[in-house]
């Protein structure tokens, strides 16, 4: 054998046994892929079944709060009478006692305006739900920059998931080119390596 066959012959052996360190490397480096794949869809599937039951819980208390609103605001537009409104504040407020309507007759007027009297008693119940209407104002627009923010969060979330979900099935079209043109690359300089080492 003569001097360049047993180059060529050495450069061959190489050459196999690199392709096939390569190969296993690449059939672990798949392998590893594959598992991580199926464990990242096993949580994407779990992530995605939460996200569903939290819009639906979600719809659900938007349906249910504005059931109440409508039911407020119909109050609001026809409880318009003192009458009405003497009788429907012991029925919206609790703790509060029916409220006396008494004309305060003098001599001067014996048929005065009806004047609503308000028991001593009962201006601490009514002091104590004004404060509790401000505090829940006070909590309500809290919770809607809270919502507002948390959907800002979620909308982040969502799209780090779709980036990791991209990355995962091999990035990009781009990033595909580009690793397919490393390959080649890496053929080309193989090519020419084996083309000058067999001259």
């Amino acid at each position: 054998m003569t001097r360049t066959e047993t180059i060529l012959v050495a450069a061959l052996a190489l050459v196999l046994a690199l392709e096939g360190a390569g190969g296993f490397l690449l059939w672990q480096t798949w392998k590893s892929a594959s598992a991580d794949l199926v464990k990242m869809q096993a949580t994407l599937a779990g992530q995605q079944k939460i996200i569903a039951e939290s819009n639906l819980r979600l719809a659900q208390a938007q349906t249910e709060l504005a059931a109440k609103l409508k039911d407020i605001e119909t109050l609001r537009r026809t409880v318009v009478t003192p009458v009405q409104i003497i009788r429907e504040i012991p029925q919206q407020i609790p703790g509060v006692q029916p409220i006396i309507v008494q004309p305060p007759a003098t001599v001067d007027q014996p048929a005065p305006p009806a004047v609503a009297q308000i028991p001593i008693d009962q201006l601490k119940p009514l002091f104590d739900f004004a404060l509790a209407c401000k505090d829940s104002q006070a909590n309500l627009t809290g919770c809607r920059a809270e919502v507002k923010e948390l959907g800002v969060q979620i909308e982040a979330v969502k799209v780090q998931r779709d980036v990791a979900v991209q990355t995962a099935k091999g990035g990009s079209r781009w990033s595909k080119v580009k690793s397919g043109l490393k390959w080649a690359a890496g053929g080309v300089v193989a090519g020419v390596v084996f083309g000058l080492a067999a001259r």
